[in-house]
């Protein structure tokens, strides 16, 4: 059927180009069939087709091979998007393309667009196959994060190398266990080729025993879910009586106002403006004790790092334990001053999680020392200068632009402009190239990129799954695959490269390029039927 449909194309265009060559008005269909290499016949259907087809000024421009070659790829990727990618119907897209008047040029009637979307769903799936196979032999170190996500009475085990955001597993599975786990995503670290390194996770007993007893890893707790736990139990209460304070403040301030409007005597003007004056002080104290607790919470995230904010030195677990503690301990005075009970005890969790929040820290350093020594024998001088002086560079330039914490990100910016500084006015810096100044920016950022104290990039994916299915567009087996592989190969980063490119250290193939030359013809027009309406009043008569 492909076959036939790209003949009959390939045949009108050539009746296309035949009548845009001809210096007459007219030609016998005997003509034209001999220009065009056909029959007789054909060439006068093909003639009818199109004059039929071109009814709106741009029709012409679809005749030929660029705008057919335009069109088609309009058509494919309106499907790979909004069709595959974001979940709209048939019906809507149908809708689309009907507006566009491109209805008389390809088949856009619901039912082969559906029939698209399922092969193009299933040439996706194929193509993260394809390229896998080719790159299995290339060996691949990650640092992975997992977690689970459910959808009513689906469960979703998903697990994401965090350097490149690659999603190694994306599957729905009939529990969380660690034998469920192990099954999974074994075969998918065999197909890869990869091993790994360090996987960070919340402390669920499953992916602990998955890090130590089934990938023989470390495993490193994280900061994200230690951070939202104590949100939820003192963020949001603060956030409450923050909110409480200032409704209350604003109806006393108008209820001042109005029996200022309507000339009350002096005793309740007095009352009123006390009552202000004591629903301010409420409101300032909710605001401070708001405050302090979100200083205390950015400091808990500014301690996690492999370099001090004030001075670029660099940290060691040790120390990094210890801050951690005093800083839960601030937390811990401030609910007690504040009356907030921890009934499920978030600060004892929290302090059971330090010491595996921290180390981290140390595998990075070990990691870039490791990482500097095999590259080649280099003296203590060098050596400092690329751990101490452009790593912290790099590093806080990026926290910089990822962190979306306004306050935090100027904090940030203040420490990469001190290490920019410090990296400008070194010794060493002025003796490099250009191209080793390339060489060393390029290490810097992968050595950069090894540090993961969080699994947030797996808790973003989870969002994104979760806006899918709560927009009722469903989450199968199929389509789940089909989005991962959308997550892998199509979605890019700011600087253009996928997850894909990230993590097996080059360009695979353009998936939407493939696709294009997978997916054969675009399906041809067809006259719908005329809907006949019923009269109610054209009765038919009976025999009497």
């Amino acid at each position: 059927m492909k076959a036939l449909t790209g003949k009959i194309r390939s045949i009108g265009r050539r009746i296309v180009t035949a009548l845009g060559k001809s210096e007459s008005d007219k030609l016998t269909y005997e003509q034209l069939a001999k220009e065009a290499n056909t029959s007789k016949s054909s060439a006068f259907r093909q003639v009818k087709g199109i004059k039929r087809r071109n009814v709106y000024p741009e029709s012409v421009l679809w005749e030929h091979e660029d705008g057919h070659e335009w069109i088609r790829r309009h058509f494919f990727a309106t499907l790979l998007i909004f069709g595959v990618q974001h979940g709209i119907g048939a019906d809507t897209l149908s809708e689309y393309f009907k507006v566009l008047r491109l209805d008389t040029h390809i088949g856009v009637s619901p039912t082969p667009i559906r029939t698209r979307l399922s092969q193009l769903q299933d040439a996706i799936i194929r193509f993260q196959k394809e390229v896998e196979q080719n790159y299995k032999d290339v060996f691949k170190e990650v640092i992975g994060a997992a977690d689970e996500t459910f959808f009513c009475n689906a469960l979703i085990l998903v697990f994401m190398d965090l350097s490149s955001g690659y999603l190694i597993l994306e599957d729905i599975a009939d529990d969380r266990s660690f034998d469920t786990w192990f099954e999974m995503l074994e075969p998918r670290l065999e197909e890869l080729g990869v091993h790994v390194q360090l996987m960070v996770s919340d402390r669920a007993k499953a992916l602990i025993k998955l890090a130590v007893v089934g990938l023989e890893c470390d495993h490193n707790a994280d900061i994200f879910h230690g951070l939202h736990d104590i949100s939820k139990w003192m963020g949001s209460t603060l956030g409450r009586r923050k909110g409480t304070a200032k409704r209350q403040l604003d109806k006393c301030e108008s209820n001042l106002e109005k029996a200022e409007k309507r000339g009350a005597n002096k005793t309740i003007v007095a009352s009123k403006v006390k009552q202000v004056e004591e629903a301010r002080a409420q409101d300032q104290a909710a605001t401070q004790a708001l405050d302090n607790y979100r200083g205390t919470i950015r400091k808990i995230s500014k301690t996690v790092h492999p370099f001090k904010l004030n001075d670029n030195k660099p940290r060691d677990s040790a120390n990094v334990a210890k801050e951690l503690r005093e800083q839960a301990k601030e937390i811990e005075i401030l609910a007690c001053k504040h009356g907030i009970n921890d009934n499920t005890g978030v600060m004892k969790k929290f302090n059971n999680q330090i010491k595996e929040l921290v180390p981290s820290i140390d595998f990075w350093w070990l990691y870039v020392l490791t990482n500097l020594i095999e590259q080649g024998e280099r003296d203590k001088e060098q050596l400092d200068w690329a751990m101490y002086s452009l790593l912290p560079t790099v590093y806080w330039h990026k926290q910089a632009k990822k962190t979306k914490n306004p306050t935090l990100r100027k904090e940030y910016e203040k420490a990469y402009q001190k290490a920019l500084v410090v990296f400008y006015t070194h010794a060493l810096t002025g003796t490099f190239s250009e191209d080793e100044i390339l060489f060393w920016q390029n290490w810097a950022e992968e050595m950069v990129g090894k540090f993961h104290r969080a699994s947030s990039a797996v808790e973003g994916r989870n969002g994104f799954l979760s806006q899918i299915h709560h927009n009722n567009r469903g989450l199968n087996s199929n389509r789940l695959k089909t989005l991962t592989v959308l997550h892998n190969y199509f979605i890019t980063r700011s600087d253009g490269s996928t997850a894909a490119q990230r993590l097996l250290g080059e360009k695979p193939p353009d998936l939407f390029e493939w696709l294009l030359h997978q997916m054969g013809e675009l399906p041809l027009p067809r006259k719908a039927r005329k809907r006949v309406e019923s009269n109610p009043l054209n009765l038919l008569s009976v025999p009497a």
